[in-house]
């Protein structure tokens, strides 16, 4: 993996660790307007875009999302957003 890579998921990820701390949950949608925020704070299943949706349609393009399990974790992505 390209090193810039690396340093954009770190930055990505140290931003929404530092959401999740001050929410006291995580929540890793980004870009919604205040109407969707709300509406995503109300509902767990509503406030990411592949965690835990597998067989569910990508919120961006619609392909199902797809699960596997590598070191004992569970990883959900888009094959086509996220490819």
């Amino acid at each position: 993996m390209p090193e810039e890579t690396v340093r954009a998921l770190w930055k990505d990820w140290t931003k929404l660790l530092k959401s999740g701390v001050q929410l006291g949950q995580m929540m890793t949608m980004d870009g919604l307007s205040k109407k969707a925020y709300a509406e995503a704070m109300k509902s767990r299943d509503d406030r990411h875009w592949v965690y835990h949706r597998e067989g569910l349609p990508c919120r961006v393009c619609g392909t199902n999302i797809l699960m596997e399990e590598a070191a004992g974790r569970k990883l959900y992505w888009c094959p086509v957003c996220q490819a």
